[in-house]
């Protein structure tokens, strides 16, 4: 029981995530991305991401805010960045505070989404991101792994 309580303290004391080197084939229409649960929601929210096309895939990037309460995340984002979008085979990196986020719930769930709207060959869009970290400003020495995410998404449309 004592190692159940330390591990579940363990997941809602994460301050920040991080990954590199993730090749995502993307479905059109769908998004790929990494999530981040238990952080802090009364503290500064941000997001880092290093990535490219391999395709000159038409695609974007978006981070979302979900609430966290008792370890289960939300199915739905309170709090949404409006989306980036890129369409050539560049490196780009997208680097944002989400401040306005912050504040509403104690812990909170933090998404990065790489979105593809056409793929430039095939039925995918290729991207590989190089590298991203997410979290709380102030606890980038507390660093886990994201949890992989996908699915079909809305925003698709109003990118198209």
């Amino acid at each position: 029981m004592r190692g159940l309580l330390l591990a579940c303290f363990s997941v809602m004391a994460a301050g920040n995530c991080a990954a590199d080197n993730r090749n995502m084939p993307v479905d059109k229409g769908s998004y790929s991305g990494w999530v981040c649960d238990g952080i802090d929601g009364n503290k500064h929210l941000y997001y880092h991401t290093t990535f490219h096309s391999v395709n000159n895939d038409n695609y974007a990037v978006q981070f979302e805010v979900y609430e966290f309460t008792s370890g289960v995340r939300a199915d739905t984002p309170f709090c949404s960045l409006a989306a980036d979008a890129f369409n050539d085979n560049f490196d780009h990196t997208a680097n944002y505070n989400a401040n306005q986020c912050e504040g509403r719930f104690v812990h909170v769930s933090v998404e990065i989404r790489y979105i593809c709207t056409t793929p430039g060959a095939g039925s995918k869009c290729q991207i590989v991101m190089t590298h991203e970290e997410m979290g709380n400003y102030d606890s980038k020495n507390q660093t886990t792994f994201p949890s992989p995410t996908f699915g079909n998404t809305s925003m698709v449309e109003r990118l198209a």
